[in-house]
């Protein structure tokens, strides 16, 4: 019964520590997305460049000019097919 209870107060300390862990990645994405991105595309606004939200759209238009039959083949649902 004794060995039962230190087992139960190790997985207790176990799970207390994931816990916390979790909870600190959680506030630290939180605080990351509020602070630094929205930071960030403010600054861009200012300078005149690409914000972080335009970026994406301008690779994926920079891909489809490169490489045109791709977009096709996977619309087909032959993607083993690529001219």
């Amino acid at each position: 019964m004794a060995r039962l209870l230190q087992i139960f107060g190790f997985l207790s300390v176990l799970f207390r520590g994931a816990i916390l862990t979790f909870q600190s990645l959680a506030i630290g994405g939180i605080v990351f997305l509020i602070f630094v991105l929205r930071r960030a595309n403010h600054t861009a606004e200012l300078v005149g460049g690409p914000g972080l939200d335009d970026v994406g759209g301008d690779i994926s238009a920079e891909t489809r000019k490169a490489q045109p039959g791709v977009g096709k083949a996977c619309a087909d649902g032959n993607a083993s097919r690529v001219s």
